[in-house]
């Protein structure tokens, strides 16, 4: 988030929110022990689309892909819906590549 430009006060807030978060789960009409969650985002957050965003944004913007074209003036180099992507490449070797 730093290296796209968020400011890094808006990144400690993040980092805070979720910060030794813990949770139990539902089980056989009772909760478990309480356990620290390290990583993903809290179930039904709000800030998840944002998060989610902004890493896909990271992870487009590094990918080395050709783009493809799909029309006389229009060419592509991903495709990007909700929480899918097709990343667009002429082999399997370019679409593993490094950016």
């Amino acid at each position: 988030m730093l290296v796209d430009g968020i400011p890094a006060k808006i990144v400690n807030i993040l980092c805070n929110y979720y910060e030794g978060a813990e949770c139990s789960v539902w089980v056989y009409g009772e909760f478990s022990d309480s356990f620290y969650v390290t990583i993903s985002v809290r179930q039904g957050c709000i800030l998840f689309p944002m998060i989610f965003n902004t890493v896909i944004d990271w992870i487009m913007n590094h990918a080395d892909a050709s783009p493809f074209a799909v029309g006389k003036d229009l060419s592509v180099q991903d495709l990007v819906y909700v929480d899918d992507i097709a990343l667009l490449a002429d082999s399997v070797e370019a679409g593993q590549a490094k950016g």
